[in-house]
């Protein structure tokens, strides 16, 4: 029974880890695609996009920044996709602009 009562914290702690990890990893891609996108390396801006909206899936804030990346790449299709995805999770007026101007 005590090998239990030493198992069960343990994995407490290392669930958190994994979790604190997780929402630190997604602010860094945030930040590291922003940064990438305000120096114009827009292909390189993409997948830190990705990955954010991959670990946190609710992040309008990422499909927000994909949508702007992909029309300045001039791939509108993909645009679309990104800022419907943003729009749906949080309706508001600047999205609704950049769906319009699609």
């Amino acid at each position: 029974m005590k090998k239990y009562s030493v198992i069960a914290p343990l994995i407490s702690i290392i669930l958190l880890v994994i979790f604190m990890w997780n929402c630190d990893s997604y602010r860094k891609h945030l930040d590291l695609g922003k940064w990438y996108h305000n120096k114009g390396f827009l292909d390189e801006a993409v997948p830190e996009f990705n990955t954010v909206a991959k670990l946190k899936s609710d992040s309008r804030r990422a499909h927000h920044l994909l949508a702007i990346t992909f029309t300045n790449r001039g791939w509108h299709d993909y645009a679309i996709k990104e800022v419907v995805t943003a729009f749906r999770s949080h309706p508001c007026d600047d999205y609704y602009k950049l769906i319009q101007k699609l």
